[in-house]
């Protein structure tokens, strides 16, 4: 399946690429997308959709037929929703966009993220709250009136990551090489770690985010030279900048890539799903997977041109 933002198409292709469906068109009326945020897979191959600015969820049979939709709502102060990943029994991970706490000052913040797990019937159970990213937020006021609010992630900043991976929730902060397995009520099973060597952080590091930010001018350069001057860069690297599940319940971890991510290979670290480890795998520069299942990758690569191709990559035991 591949989410069209520019069409607001969900398409349905085979293996060997060829377009079997197309589902969906620009409006907020049923079968009908604004703002796809989210597709994944669920139970019986059918395919999960959430529409950040309907709130909608949508559930979409293998045959393209809408089976059912509902809003996904979390309360006061949720701007949206981020739908995060599908359990066995059908309930759904999610996370709002942000706390919906009004920011005050100015400065290096680390807001938390909400993770909720929601059943069929609408009901929220909490998992938790977890750390966020590092950014910097800037306010601007007149006459005691905060007129904007500007905020940018950190270079080589913290940030967590979520996944839903077989009937657990994993809590990935890529502070340090650890990651925590809780069950879907909120109960923490586990903590994994493994042993890592932090790596500093250097000024070609800083050199290689500035000429991959695209920025269009020299202006703009200027002034991110000037935020990096700055701003307080971490001394040190994240410990992986991807997490994602495979269709046997595994955990893929990345190695953090830093900014330059598209000029090297992919090397990846597999746990099983009660975090022992179970291989390295190296994936090709440029590709980056989506979906890891029992024999083959799906992911993307951008061509020459900057357009994303769909790859498909066998694996072997």
């Amino acid at each position: 399946m591949v989410a069209n933002q520019g069409t607001s198409e969900i398409r349905f292709y085979d293996a060997k690429g060829a377009r079997l469906n197309t589902v969906g068109r620009k409006g907020s009326g049923p079968g009908e997308f604004e703002r796809i945020a989210s597709l994944v897979v669920g139970a019986g191959d059918s395919v999960l959709v959430f529409d950040r600015s309907t709130r909608r969820l949508s559930v979409i049979a293998p045959t393209g037929e809408i089976v059912r939709s509902a809003m996904i709502d979390l309360g006061q102060g949720t701007l949206a929703n981020s739908m995060i990943g599908v359990l066995p029994d059908g309930r759904i991970l999610v996370s709002p966009a942000r706390s919906g706490r009004e920011p005050t000052t100015s400065g290096l913040v680390r807001d938390s993220v909400d993770l909720r797990v929601v059943a069929a019937d609408g009901s929220v159970t909490a998992v938790g709250r977890f750390p966020g990213l590092e950014a910097v937020l800037e306010i601007k006021t007149h006459n005691g009136e905060v007129i904007s609010v500007n905020i940018a992630a950190v270079p080589f900043g913290r940030s967590s990551r979520f996944v839903a991976a077989d009937s657990l929730v994993v809590v990935a902060p890529s502070d340090r090489y650890e990651f925590d397995l809780y069950g879907p009520s909120g109960r923490l099973r586990s903590r994994i770690r493994r042993d890592h060597t932090p790596e500093p952080v250097t000024a070609a590091d800083l050199a290689a985010d500035l000429a991959w930010a695209g920025l269009p001018n020299e202006e703009a350069r200027a002034r991110y030279r000037k935020f990096l001057a700055t701003t307080p860069i971490p001394k040190t690297k994240p410990a992986y900048d991807r997490v994602l599940p495979g269709a046997d319940g595994e955990l893929w971890f990345r190695d953090y890539l830093g900014p330059d991510h598209r000029t090297r290979p992919g090397r990846w670290t597999v746990f099983d799903r009660e975090g022992a480890w179970l291989t390295t795998v190296e994936l090709p520069v440029g590709f980056e997977p989506t979906w890891i299942g029992p024999n083959r990758i799906l992911g993307t690569w951008l061509d020459a041109d900057d357009a994303p191709r769909v790859w498909a990559l066998g694996t072997r035991q």
